[in-house]
């Protein structure tokens, strides 16, 4: 074979006594003296120990070479070697392979950056691919570091006419440039940029540390604030995407301008004006106040903790779905679709002033208060805050030994040197016509058990009965008492359409558009990893994990999941270190025994996402340890104010700001509280007899509010999985599910727990509308387990669930759409619906469903309306020769069907249902169903 790049020579023996080990030998020649001077060379790049694939031919090839010439000296040197003919591949190192015809570095170092080359024939079609691989190292942190901006909010700087600002990057490979601008461009006439001055050096291992300095001075003082940006630029900027931005608050200058105060009729026919003067400009500089906390809140969201840049609320929300309950249901709770967050406010179907939004956690209640805070800060057209003149975001961990509104908003809300007293704020609040409070977080209240509260008389329309009040809190964490007339919602999480929504909006921002579709597929592939991901919070971090490596795809219960997210949060950052110091930080991220008790203690204490003292950290866990973790995201540095009443304390001890450290998010808590739980269980011998207090750790833990940390701990360890299922068939009622959830965080591994599986397999088993997907194909699971192992199940209950028959796949479909397969070792299934009438054509198929279920004994159909008569002889023939009972009770009074008649017969006394009482069935029916 010859072309004008490479030639293949065969030598070739005739060896017809096999004397030889191989009879051929090849020999590739690489014409590189042929001109590739105008081959066009291709900039790749890829950050340092990230996976990267050069592309070369689109195709077969027949003969390919890859070689590396480097920078310095222009040696060449081959990597790869194939002859597709031969079946010959030759690698120069493990570090490299080959994937049809593209070259894959698995661990990208400093050392593999340099020029490629790929020289390929096939047939007549031959070239050279030429690609410049750029190998980069991000900074740490992942942005620029602006001087007196700290990385947990939104940075607010106050400035006068004339200073001086810092930015820096650091740890940064190849070298960037930094400039300071004014972030929006009709703001550039405001200020001016001089003596900028910029300062780098080069470390051992070739990375640079890059400070900027500049002075700026204000021309137009016409307003009172200003965005900048540090941001890099030049040649490798596009590598990075670097910029932080601050807000400058000149002072001197007045507040911006608001809306003019409302003018208050509620007790003076002469509409004189709610407050004089002095005392309205006073109101305009209050508001502005809290306007400037809510942006330090709102305009700092990350995502993902290790994401780069901040965003605003707006940036980044998408909205779920939300469900509010329908007023005036006495027999049960009937939950309603409900059309938008945006017309909570408004909608003819929730009347009154009090809302109480629930969901679980990562539901996004917090990010929907933060929506609100946006909106009225911005006065988005069309947005029901608009017409609110105060608005007040009480977060409600932050209220210890705070009983009264006032004094938090003094506290957490106003700036630290804000001149406002406690009396003025209340005259403020008092007076105002328009007032719109959100107490965001009631599960973490602190002061529950605390009577005559603000807060519960806020609840309970005591206090500002006039004004609007949004409270939100987990499920199963809702006040003891609240106003009768208040509104209930709950958010159900993303459906596919808020998920494509996100992808377009946040994940696809960065170039990953052709990504997005591949995201879609992963979930339809995995069903447990989609109903996982109708949790944003879990759908978010999905998103963006997926872009790091598509492992995430194959996660088949939330142990798994949430156990290799946390691997990946520590990977990002471990990539980051040199060789010498990943051996310390591997031993933090895999000891956290510490962290595991401090955890749990705090969750047994109610408290979800406690608040906790660095000092009291650092010397529990290690400053090495809580910084790590802090780097990495999953904890967070907050400065808060701390209230002392402790006898002889000074006066300026009384109040002071300390360093408190959260979770990035709860559940981040319970996953290491989960931890805990299982290694304590773990040590328990299951061929003892177990005294009481050995499983005291389960006594005073409550499943029904810490069910993620029984179900992460089942997964952690299957021995733990064995005592807390003991435990939970002994505990309270409200957990029918939780156990089933349990078994499945096993994922597929039940063997240790075969004792357990058959106990919930004993039981009836149920199907409910009103579990959500995951319950669900839960419960399905546990029928296929049962099946697997012959363990048969006395009765399967669908509640108000049952949709069709999908005739095709034999299998029942419920509401959700989820499907129930056949039923294989199953003795009786129950269909309860109360206000729903079976026709022929679906009784029919129903029939035609359980003739194929191994083992079915009975079939009953509860409180709902069948026909008179059952015309369906050929499938009714099929379950009178399997001895299939159908059964009715259209209330207490059961009937059978009669197999071969198709006529329904009394169960007591066997006599056939009259034409009259089956009317009069019908009319009772009608009547309920209005």
């Amino acid at each position: 074979m010859h072309s004008s790049y490479l030639s293949l020579l065969v030598c070739k023996a005739n060896d017809p006594l096999n004397l030889l080990v191989h009879s051929e030998a090849l020999v590739l020649v690489h014409n590189k003296g042929k001109e590739t001077s105008q081959v066009n060379r291709t900039e790749v790049a890829v950050a340092r120990n990230e996976r990267i694939e050069l592309p070369c031919i689109d195709g077969q090839h027949v003969l390919l070479v890859w070689e590396i010439i480097s920078t310095e000296d222009n040696v060449s040197t081959p990597v790869i070697v194939d002859v597709d003919t031969a079946n010959t591949t030759y690698v120069i190192s493990r570090e490299y392979e080959l994937r049809e015809g593209n070259l894959i570095i698995s661990d990208a170092q400093l050392r593999h950056e340099g020029i490629y080359m790929c020289t390929y024939t096939h047939g007549a079609m031959e070239g050279v691919i030429s690609l410049n691989l750029v190998v980069y190292e991000n900074p740490i942190p992942n942005y620029p570091i602006i001087d007196g901006c700290t990385q947990d909010r939104y940075c607010v700087l106050g400035v006068n006419y004339n200073e001086i600002l810092r930015c820096a990057v650091k740890g940064i490979r190849p070298e960037v440039d930094l400039e300071w601008r004014v972030y929006q461009d009709d703001s550039a006439r405001m200020i001016t940029f001089h003596g900028q001055q910029q300062l780098k050096t080069k470390s051992i291992d070739g990375t640079f540390d890059i400070f900027l300095t500049t002075e700026f001075t204000v021309k137009d003082t016409s307003n009172n604030r200003l965005t900048v940006e540090c941001r890099a630029v030049g040649t490798n900027a596009k590598l990075f995407q670097l910029t932080s931005k601050a807000e400058l608050l000149f002072q001197g200058i007045g507040y911006r301008k608001t809306r003019d105060p409302q003018i208050s009729t509620a007790n003076n026919e002469e509409n004189v004006p709610m407050v004089q003067k002095a005392e309205s400009d006073a109101l305009k500089t209050f508001i502005a106040q809290l306007k400037l906390n809510y942006e330090n809140l709102y305009c700092g969201i990350k995502p993902i903790p290790f994401l780069q840049d901040r965003c605003t609320v707006h940036e980044l929300y998408v909205e779920g779905g939300i469900e509010y309950l329908l007023k005036g249901q006495t027999m049960k709770q009937k939950w309603e679709r409900f059309d938008s967050y945006k017309n909570l406010f408004t909608h003819p179907q929730l009347r009154g002033n009090r809302w109480i939004i629930e969901a679980e956690p990562g539901y996004g209640k917090s990010t929907l208060a933060l929506q609100l805070a946006y909106e009225w800060c911005h006065e988005v057209p069309e947005s029901s805050l608009c017409s609110i003149d105060i608005f007040l975001l009480i977060r409600l961990r932050q209220l210890k030994d705070v009983s009264s509104i006032y004094e938090a908003i003094k506290k957490f809300i106003l700036p630290t040197n804000s001149q406002f007293t406690i009396d003025e704020i209340k005259s403020f609040i008092d007076k105002c016509p328009s007032l719109m409070i959100i107490l965001d977080g009631f599960d973490e209240y602190p002061e529950k058990e605390v009577e005559n509260s603000d807060i519960f008389n806020i609840l309970q329309r005591k206090m500002f009965p006039d004004c609007k009040v949004l409270l939100t809190t987990r499920s199963s964490r809702l006040p003891m008492e609240y106003a009768a007339q208040t509104n209930r919602l709950r958010l159900t999480g993303f459906k596919s359409e808020a998920q494509e929504e996100y992808l377009r909006k946040v994940v696809t921002i960065n170039g990953y558009k052709s990504f997005e579709n591949t995201i879609k597929e992963w979930l339809e592939e995995n069903p447990v990893l989609k109903e996982l991901c109708v949790v944003p919070l879990f759908f978010v971090m999905y998103a963006h994990l997926s872009l790091q490596s598509d492992a995430l795809k194959n996660c088949t219960s939330m142990t798994n999941f949430f156990r290799y997210m946390i691997t990946c949060l520590h990977s990002h950052m471990k990539s980051k270190f040199k060789d010498e110091n990943v051996e310390k930080f591997e031993i933090n991220e895999n000891n956290h025994q510490q962290l595991d008790e401090l955890c749990f203690s705090k969750l047994n204490g109610h408290s979800f996402n406690p608040d906790m003292d660095k000092e009291d950290l650092v010397q529990k866990l290690g400053k090495d340890f809580l910084d790590q973790y802090l780097t990495i995201g999953i904890l967070r540095e907050e400065e808060t104010l701390v209230l002392s009443n402790q006898p002889g304390i000074e006066a300026s001890e009384h109040v002071k700001n300390v360093s408190k450290i959260r979770f990035y998010h709860s559940l981040f808590c319970e996953w290491y509280a989960a931890h805990h739980l299982a290694n304590v269980l773990d040590k328990v011998t299951l061929d003892d007899e177990l005294e009481e207090d050995e499983l005291e750790i389960l006594e005073d833990l409550d499943p029904i509010e810490l069910q993620y940390v029984v179900r992460f701990a089942c997964g952690i360890k299957p021995t733990a999985a064995k005592h807390i299922l003991d435990h939970l068939k002994i505990s309270q009622e409200g957990i029918e599910a939780l156990p089933i959830l349990c078994i499945l965080e096993q994922v597929g591994n039940v063997d240790k727990i075969m004792k357990n599986l058959r106990e919930v397999c004993s039981g009836t088993l149920q199907i409910r509308d009103q579990d959500n997907k995951i319950i669900q194909r839960s419960v399905i699971k546990i029928l296929e387990l049962a099946a697997s192992r012959k363990i048969t199940i006395p009765k399967v209950i669908l509640i108000e669930s049952f949709k069709r028959v999908d005739t095709e796949n034999n299998a029942i479909v419920l509401n959700s759409e989820v499907f129930v397969p056949e039923l294989c070792d199953v003795s009786q299934l129950s269909l309860e619906h109360k206000e729903m009438e079976f026709r022929h054509e679906i009784l029919e198929d129903i029939f035609k469903y359980i003739s194929h279920c191994r083992n079915l004994k009975e079939i009953r159909f509860l409180y709902s309306l069948l026909p008179y008569k059952v015309d369906a002889e050929p499938v009714l023939r099929q379950l009178s020769a399997k001895t299939v009972k159908v059964c009715w009770f259209p209330s207490s009074i059961r009937f059978d069907l009669d197999l071969n008649s198709g006529y329904w017969v009394k169960n007591i006394g066997s006599s056939r249902m009259t034409e009259q009482e089956y009317k009069k069935m019908v009319a009772a029916f009608r009547v309920f169903e209005e």
